[in-house]
């Protein structure tokens, strides 16, 4: 169930081409059951924009009655909607969203797929959907985006497939399909959203300057500066203690520090969303020889729009990143490919 979730969590709200007619979303809710949640309520959740197309409904009498929910109504415009099942489980209770297209017809949501199917835009979508099941690499999955763009570029199913794909494509070739969309789907609030976050992303992308930032620490304030864009290359480790997959980079690290170290290379810490204390007793029980950026908190992780640590940066002599999110291997080998070694 928790696979399911990670998938499906993005919520959406678009406008389309204009349509009229009714429709119907409905689903069994027996399924959920079979993971151990109970359904508390649903609710179709429609945002224009600003301006709400559809009222929010909760129907949690048709979920008592029947186990199984639906929703009805009309609507003069293609958009696309989110489903909330509001789930119980161990007493606590938890938002499970799943996005719809809401269009004229019949919408049937299966649990066991994770999504709605039976109207044309949500089959298109299902379709899409599927195929990247199969895909081995994100290439190909980007080769069927672009058939899927060609035809849905102005509609609700290609703004949906485009999101399933933003997480593990550039910001550039992501604001590259933003840009080919149609410019009313471009003045939607989602993608104005995504826009916004990608253009955030870019300015801290693989080729771009190093951004400065500072923390406080013991009355010194410790600068991203003071050490890149120096005529080194720099390996920066945004880490923390708490931190797992953090720790068990660092003896790389500190093999990689002591292997390069000089007047060409060096490697420091950036302590991230730690306590100072905290960092300082990892730093001695770990034996790390390196410089350390201390309590930098959120400002570096800001900065380089950072979601999850470690975050392994190299930077070039002139302080150009050039290489993110390093990991294992890759650490060595990207530091002695920049040294020429």
């Amino acid at each position: 169930m928790k696979h399911h979730f990670c998938l499906l969590l993005a919520s959406v709200a678009v406008l389309a081409s204009c349509a009229k007619g009714e429709y119907r979303i409905s689903g069994s809710l027996k399924d959920f059951k079979g993971y151990g949640y109970e359904v508390d309520s649903v609710v179709l959740h429609v945002d224009d924009g600003n301006v709400p197309v559809v009222n929010e409904e909760r129907i949690a009498a048709a979920i008592v009655e029947t186990d199984s929910f639906y929703i009805t109504g009309k609507t003069d415009r293609n958009v696309l909607a989110e489903v909330t099942f509001y789930l119980k489980k161990a007493g606590e209770q938890s938002p499970f969203r799943v996005p719809v297209v809401l269009e004229p017809g019949q919408m049937t949501f299966d649990l066991r797929e994770g999504f709605f199917a039976g109207t044309p835009l949500n089959n298109d979508f299902r379709d899409f959907r599927r195929k990247l099941m199969h895909m081995s690499s994100v290439e190909e999955a980007l080769d069927v985006l672009d058939t899927v763009m060609a035809t849905h570029k102005a509609d609700p199913a290609g703004v949906l497939s485009l999101s399933l794909l933003v997480p593990y494509i550039s910001p550039a070739q992501s604001l590259s399909y933003i840009n080919n969309l149609s410019a009313e789907m471009q003045q939607i609030s989602m993608i104005k959203e995504m826009r916004s976050q990608l253009e955030a992303k870019g300015k801290s992308a693989e080729g771009q300057p190093f951004i400065d930032f500072e923390a406080l620490y013991d009355g010194r304030v410790q600068r991203l500066s003071d050490y890149v864009g120096k005529g080194k290359f720099v390996l920066v480790d945004f880490w923390a203690s708490w931190c797992g997959p953090c720790r068990a980079e660092i003896p790389n690290l500190i093999n990689i520090y002591n292997r390069y170290k000089g007047d060409k290379f060096d490697v420091i810490g950036v302590a991230t969303w730690d306590k100072p204390n905290d960092t300082k007793r990892a730093i001695a029980e770990m034996g790390i020889p390196y410089p350390q950026i201390m309590n930098a908190q959120k400002a570096g992780s800001d900065a380089y729009d950072i979601e999850g640590i470690p975050e392994i940066i190299l930077f070039g002599p002139d302080g150009t990143i050039l290489k993110r999110g390093l990991r294992g291997e890759a650490i060595e080998a990207e530091v002695k490919a920049a040294l020429g070694l």
